[in-house]
Formats: C-alpha cells, structure tokens, sequence
C-alpha cells in the first residue's frame, strides 16, 4: 500500500549491483565472483538451448538468434523489466503451467534460489532503503548484510505462473513473511494488485473508525468501548476493485483491527495534545520543530508525514487517523 520511492541515482546504483552479479563479465573468468554472468552463462550451455528450444520456443526466440548466439541486450531487457514491459513479456510468453517445466525453468535456466541466497540478494535489499513491508505497512522489514537477515523477496508477476520473471529487478519486492505467505502465487496479471514501485493507497485510500461526534471520540479515548472498526475508504474509482481486491487478498483491514490499542493511543495523545500545546511547542523549540506534523509525529512516536510513511509501521494509519478525528473535534 506504500509505494517504494527510488531516485535515479538510487536506481542506477541498484541496477549496477544487480547486473553486475548476475550479468555482467560473462567472458571474464573471476574466481572470487563465480557467479557474475550467470544468466548468460545458464544461456550459454547446450542442453539449456535444446531445452528451450524443444520445450519453451517463444523464450528460445527471444534469447537467441537464427546462429544461436545469444541476444544480450534482450537479456538485459528482462532483467530490468518495469511494469509494463513485464506486462508484454507476459503476453507473449503466456503462464506456464506445467509445475514440472516451470521448476526446470527457475532452477536450470534462471537459477532463482541460488540468486536469493547470494550477497548480491541482501545489498539490493539495503540499497533498496525499504525498511517496513510495502504491502502492509505493519512490519519492519530490515537488512543486516553481515548476518544474513533480508526481506522476503515476493514476487508480484508469481514466479510458479511466470518463471522467466523471477530475476527481473522490478519483479522482486521485498515484502514481510505474512504478506508474502497470504499473496503466495495469485495472479497478479489476470487480477492486479497495487504495485509497490508505481502505486500505493496515497490519499484516496484511507483508514477510517468512523468517528462520528465527540461523544464518541470521548468513549474510545477513555477505553469505555472499544466497538469501533477500522476500514479502508477509497475515493478512487479507478483503483478502487483494486484495493478492495488488495486488502481482501492480504487481510489489511483484519490485521489493522488487531491493533486498537494502539489505535487508543492515538486518540489519547491527540486530546491531551490540543492545538494549543501545538502553538506552545513551536514557539518554545523552534530549532526542533517547524510545523505541526513534526510535533504530531514525536508525540505519535510515528512519522506522519507523507513521504516517510515507510519508515515506519503503522504511519499511514496513524495519519489517516489524525486526519479523521481532526475533522470532528
């Protein structure tokens, strides 16, 4: 629900490490990096060309030319894959479902698992910045290179239904372990869910308590009742099924309603923190704070400003929520 913000800087870095590890020095015989080029080089053997040639000829195609040569900037091409061109490899390579063929296919040809396991897996992780679950924004999902913790990589286009996206750089969204398990290999092709690098639930997707009145808010503050459910209001009809769809699929709004005392909490913080305090706290410490949200975000120990909304679990709740009770009280 939270997009993944990259700079172009931040993507050329990203696409370096990752070509380089998996692309590139094909030719150059590296013995501390055995495995650079190894696309090409799994392209480069004769039994994996006879294979696609006999048993998948639209990526046969693709890969090699009328010699047999391999084409390497189609190669390249589906490595670094945005959305829409996944999209049109996928029009033209079609699911595969053959379990047998698509295993052949991620352990022989494009040799995922032995990709995930590598150290180049972990520093996309880190260069990637994303520290909390971009579909749930509910978990931190760190890296730490040096003792092999990572994300989950989940594949948004599943690698079981299109294998030959599973080392494609824009396919690979690190995710936590509860979302990855719930999304497992739904077709995203055939019914889409947001997609981290271009889309998030932003503000045409709110989470809402319906907090009608004061007297309301005043019941749940104080804990006398905890009745109160929340709820996830698009105004975006455009991408409504979609986050409808999204939030079904991944459980949202049922795992947010696991969260009410923290929700509590909020309502707490922002009675006792009035406008006026606000005022008080800018004036007295204007070399920490210069507008309100930064107030709200240290007294919500959450970040309630749009662009960090993925740093932080939670954060995109704890704005729609100020937001809410704002408008009625």
């Amino acid at each position: 629900m939270i997009k993944i913000n990259l700079s172009s800087n931040q993507k050329d870095e990203l696409e370096k490490i990752f070509l380089m590890d998996i692309y590139d020095d094909y030719e150059c015989n590296d013995n501390h990096h055995p495995n650079r080029g190894e696309i090409l080089k799994s392209l480069g053997t004769e039994e994996n060309r006879q294979f696609l040639q006999t048993q998948f000829r639209s990526l046969y195609d693709y890969f090699y030319d009328d010699a047999g040569n391999i084409k390497k900037d189609k190669v390249k091409s589906l490595l670094l894959a945005d959305r829409e061109k996944m999209e049109e490899f996928i029009e033209i390579f079609g699911s595969c479902d053959d379990k047998k063929l698509s295993n052949k296919l991620l352990y022989k040809i494009f040799r995922y698992y032995n990709f995930s396991k590598r150290k180049t897996a972990y520093n996309i992780c880190h260069k990637l910045g994303v520290t909390v679950c971009p579909y749930c924004n509910r978990s931190y999902i760190m890296t730490l290179e040096k003792k092999c913790v990572r994300p989950q990589f989940d594949h948004y286009f599943p690698k079981s239904i299109y294998p030959y996206l599973a080392l494609s750089l824009y396919n690979l969204i690190p995710s936590c372990s509860i979302c990855n398990m719930a999304k497992s290999n739904m077709d995203t092709h055939k019914t889409p869910i947001l997609y981290p690098y271009e889309e998030e639930f932003g503000e045409e997707a709110v989470f809402a308590v319906d907090v009608n009145d004061n007297d309301q808010f005043v019941q749940y503050m104080r804990g006398n009742s905890s009745e109160f459910q929340v709820t996830i209001k698009s105004t975006d009809h455009v991408l409504k099924d979609q986050i409808k769809f999204q939030n079904d699929t991944l459980h949202i709004t049922e795992l947010y309603n696991e969260h009410k005392d923290y929700i509590t909490d909020i309502f707490k913080n922002y009675h006792i923190n009035t406008p006026k305090r606000m005022e008080e706290l800018l004036k007295n410490f204007p070399e920490l704070f210069s507008t309100e949200e930064e107030i709200r975000s240290l007294l919500f120990m959450n970040d309630i400003r749009h662009d960090n909304w993925g740093k932080r679990p939670l954060a995109k709740l704890t704005h729609d929520i100020y937001i809410e009770l704002r408008s009625i009280t």
